[in-house]
């Protein structure tokens, strides 16, 4: 029997007696334990009531925390009965969230494991600190906690896979990796677009941050090392400390995690993006496998039975086969082809013929990433910009913002004035893909600024000179607006016949511009030097920075006056950020 309450009233702990819709669609199940989180969410889905479980005695915080000294007299048996099936609700829930055969394969086809799963999980959550740091994690970022159950999941069915020593332990470490995560404002872990380098390494922090919460709580050393340590890398190109397997004993447990902690990521919903298939998202790691223990990796994909395009496997007869496509409703039944007669056709329901373990990946991921540059780069000339926009998003995964602008924009900027130099393209192409990738940085703009909350400060971009330089201003402009600054924007063939010093100066005072940034060729820099000595005398404390279009070495101490000369964009954003500039 359920009560219908408003938003207004319900609290967190409140047990759903009865689904809610948003939009025709299922958002929480029947049976959910709402946190502020959810309940959040449901005022801004503008959800006027819901109905609760009218019995709820045990759903309070202080019944969590545990019953007073007097209930405990009298209560005690009861009220442990209670929590733990409290705890197996709170398991279930989020086994709903993650568990399916597309991203698990059959690793939990068995309900002996689960039962097991479950056990472990509960009694975990009853050892009091572990179970405060993880409903603090709880109450803060839903996806964190999801993510963590997750690699706990995970990590118990690889440990056992490998048989590691003390699976209990190796097991908690799993569940609170990622408990810094606390300590990361929550503005930055929700954030729903990319993330500029500065807010990557606030986000970075947290494997620091987790390891000082739990040391103060006297955590196992391992338990330490794991929350540390499971964003590095055995090649060395992690962090936070860049560990090296040929330096460093990276440990058994260690390389265990670093896998299960990234196909967990890339296979879960994000906030700034949909979750990778399994294959895809172990394609993605095979494609990186420098990065993992190549031993590890293969057992892990072993384990779940999903194995991506183009691996080479072994089947339960013995044969070769290359997987040729995998459905995303049913990875384990993959299409194969025999090597020795090329015969190709889908593995069997009745697992007559199965893949018994993979033997090689074959792929060449650099030159898919060139297929879908020149995409890209065809689409911006000859097509339109949502064809464009189209292959520009399957480019730019994995990039921060900075990158973005330095990496592929401006790449592609040269890239087309180099075609049409080279007669390859014509001035009209020219135009349309000049037209089509402002369309694609406009959008690109909207996309990464509308998320950003913190005032980096204002700038002054200044282009003299032609058109490939105004279009290096656009890109440097964008770049500057989707990380926080406020930005001006001046184009002219000439500055100093086309704007008084004086005016200039005066513009820059009262908008309080912090930096100003000329873009040009050498050649029109050095016309522009009796305006960049005065506004230097007005306002020392502006800085002025030459960002030249190409590099002339010999010349590079001819520039007075200029705070700082560069090439490079992100140079350029690395000294405005770290600039202290007082007025």
């Amino acid at each position: 029997m359920g009560v219908s309450l408003s938003i207004n009233q319900i609290k967190p702990y409140d047990k759903l007696e009865e689904p809610v819709y948003h939009n025709h669609t299922l958002v929480l199940p029947k049976g959910t334990i709402l946190t502020p989180h959810h309940i959040e969410k449901l005022r801004n889905w503008k959800v006027g009531e819901v109905v609760i479980e009218e019995d709820q005695e045990s759903t309070s915080y202080t019944s969590w925390e545990g019953p007073s000294p007097q209930e405990r007299l009298h209560e005690e048996e009861e009220s442990q009965t209670k929590e733990i099936a409290f705890l197996q609700h709170i398991f279930h829930q989020e086994l709903n969230k993650i568990v399916n055969e597309r991203r698990y394969g059959e690793l939990l086809k068995s309900d002996y494991t689960l039962q097991e799963l479950r056990g472990l999980f509960v009694q975990l959550l009853q050892e009091p600190t572990t179970k405060q740091l993880l409903m603090k994690l709880y109450w803060y970022d839903e996806y964190s906690f999801t993510h963590s159950v997750d690699v706990f999941i995970l990590g118990y069915v690889l440990g056992k896979k490998v048989q590691i020593t003390k699976l209990k332990r190796f097991t908690k470490a799993c569940i609170l990796h990622d408990i810094g995560k606390v300590k990361i404002p929550l503005h930055i872990l929700q954030k729903n677009t990319k993330l500029t380098h500065h807010e990557y390494e606030i986000i970075q922090n947290h494997t620091i941050k987790g390891e000082q919460l739990m040391k103060e709580y006297e955590y196992n050393q391992l338990i330490l090392d794991l929350a540390r340590s499971h964003h590095e890398r055995v090649n060395g190109r992690g962090y936070p400390d860049q560990l090296n397997r040929e330096k460093t004993t990276m440990s058994k447990e260690l390389q265990m995690l670093i896998i299960i902690d990234v196909y967990s990521a890339l296979t879960l919903d994000r906030s700034y993006r949909n979750a990778f298939s399994a294959s895809k998202a172990l394609a993605i790691m095979l494609n990186e496998q420098e990065n993992y223990d190549e031993v590890m990796l293969y057992h892990f994909i072993n384990t779940i039975k999903v194995y991506p395009k183009k691996s080479l496997v072994r089947l339960n007869t013995g044969e070769l086969a290359y997987v040729m496509d995998v459905r995303k409703e049913l990875p384990t039944l993959c299409i194969i082809k025999k090597t020795k007669d090329e015969t190709e056709f889908m593995l069997p329901v009745d697992k007559s013929i199965y893949i018994s373990h993979l033997v090689a990946w074959k792929n060449d991921d650099r030159s898919q990433k060139k297929i879908e540059w020149e995409h890209f780069l065809n689409s911006v000339i000859y097509e339109d910009e949502s064809k464009a926009l189209y292959h520009f998003n399957q480019l730019e995964d994995g990039y921060r913002i900075e990158k973005i602008y330095t990496d592929l924009f401006e790449p592609a900027l040269h890239e087309v004035h180099k075609l049409e130099r080279e007669k390859q393209i014509n001035k009209a192409e020219l135009h349309i893909g000049m037209t089509t990738l402002l369309k694609v940085m406009n959008y690109k703009r909207y996309e990464y600024s509308r998320d950003q909350l913190n005032f980096k400060g204002t700038v002054l971009v200044i282009g003299v000179g032609n058109n490939e330089v105004m279009m290096k201003i656009h890109i440097l402009t964008d770049l500057l607006s989707s990380i926080g600054f406020r930005v001006f924007n001046m184009e002219t063939q000439d500055l100093q016949s086309s704007l008084p010093k004086e005016e200039l100066i005066q513009y820059i005072k009262d908008w309080e511009i912090y930096h100003v940034a000329l873009t040009a060729t050498r050649q029109t820099c050095h016309s522009t030097l009796k305006t960049v000595k005065k506004l230097k005398e007005d306002i020392p404390n502006t800085t002025v920075a030459f960002i030249e279009e190409t590099s002339h070495e010999k010349d590079r101490d001819n520039l007075p006056h200029f705070d700082f000369h560069t090439t490079d964009l992100q140079k350029f954003v690395h000294f405005i950020m770290s600039s202290k500039t007082e007025r």
